[in-house]
């Protein structure tokens, strides 16, 4: 079940543009399994909401700046939830986790635009708090065979920054450019074996892009 609002203030120059919306959501999932050594029955269920607002503020001529913020809910496809295996090589073992959990993760954006005859320049920043993300990990029971399975790992952050530049140099060439910075914590990790692991685990990444388009 859900519901959606929308609001405008401002009049007629709509200075002020408010959207928000709110969905509700409960979900039961219940799975058995024929005798095993590794997976029991379960069964769990939830109720949660998800709200959606989004803020935009005509600043000036060509400017606007927005605020958005939600959550959301991923749940896990069936391809990860598989518990029949599958070999890569005499080695390596790959199988789902049916007891993986659905991950949460809430979103909040700040964007800038200016836009002007010739062109316009697009920055933004976001983060992304992510609760139970499930990822895959990889056990070694014995020497010599690795086992890649999935597990929900604690918390995850994800913190990001993006620019865009376009200008129309002449009637037929544009000049654009793009820069996309993004980093990704994770603050603690549980693995396959149910065993809790205390640690941090960071990355960046860098994407920066320059070209050219002629209009024929």
């Amino acid at each position: 079940m859900g519901g959606y609002h929308r609001n405008h203030w401002g009049g007629i120059t709509e200075i002020c543009n408010i959207e928000a919306g709110l969905r509700g959501e409960y979900t039961f999932v219940s799975y058995k399994f024929a005798p095993n050594n590794y997976f029991s029955d379960d069964s769990y269920d939830y109720f949660d909401f998800f709200p959606n607002v989004r803020v935009t503020l005509k600043a000036g001529k060509g400017n606007r700046i927005s605020l958005f913020y939600n959550r959301r809910i991923d749940r896990p496809g069936e391809d990860v939830l598989r518990i029949f295996p599958k070999y890569d090589d005499p080695g390596v073992l790959k199988v789902g986790n049916p007891s993986l959990r659905p991950q949460y993760t809430q979103n909040v954006e700040l964007a800038y635009r200016l836009t002007w005859t010739s062109g316009s320049v697009f920055a933004a920043a976001y983060y992304k708090d992510i609760k139970d993300p499930y990822t895959r990990v990889y056990i070694n029971p014995v020497p010599g065979v690795t086992i890649k399975a999935y597990d929900n790992v604690g918390r995850a952050t994800n913190l990001g920054f993006e620019m865009a530049f376009d200008q129309k140099i002449t009637k037929i060439w544009n000049l654009s450019a793009t820069d996309i910075f993004n980093t990704m914590g994770i603050r603690q990790n549980l693995n396959a074996n149910g065993l809790r692991v205390e640690y941090q685990n960071y990355y960046e990444s860098q994407v920066v892009s320059i070209g050219a388009k002629y209009k024929f």
